[in-house]
């Protein structure tokens, strides 16, 4: 009879697998992919940060990543590309230096739930502007 408990644990555990695929899939899918957007994003942000606020770039590229490329939340290396172009240029900093600070904020956001806490309510704030806009 341990074949058949086995063969019954291996098909729950299948199931639980696959439930946990598709809503990795639906978590790390992005919500924005036109990254011309970003300035926009980043003024609205800019209205609601205090401006005494010594995260406010890594909330922002917290943000900006949560929005167009949650997946780099999970990989080891980071995808290079015309985001972190957009987020360096709003941000007057090297393409280099968001990497940089990309690294401190995944670091952050897994450890301090303060910065995480900030990281998630100007999310939702900005996410609310986002759906009252369109």
């Amino acid at each position: 009879m341990k074949i058949l408990e086995i063969i019954n644990l291996t098909e729950k555990l299948n199931k639980q697998l696959d439930i946990i695929i598709r809503m990795q899939k639906d978590l790390l899918k992005p919500i924005m992919t036109d990254v011309n957007y970003i300035p926009v994003l980043y003024e609205e942000y800019m209205k609601k940060i205090s401006p005494d606020n010594k995260d406010k770039n890594k909330i922002f590229i917290a943000i900006a990543y949560l929005l167009y490329n949650p997946a780099s939340f999970v990989k080891i290396r980071m995808e290079k590309g015309n985001l972190r172009r957009a987020i360096a240029n709003v941000l007057h900093v090297t393409p280099s230096n968001v990497s940089i600070i990309f690294t401190d904020v995944k670091i952050l956001i897994t450890r301090h739930k303060g910065f995480r806490n900030d990281v998630q309510v100007m999310y939702d704030s900005l996410i609310e502007r986002l759906k009252c806009a369109s």
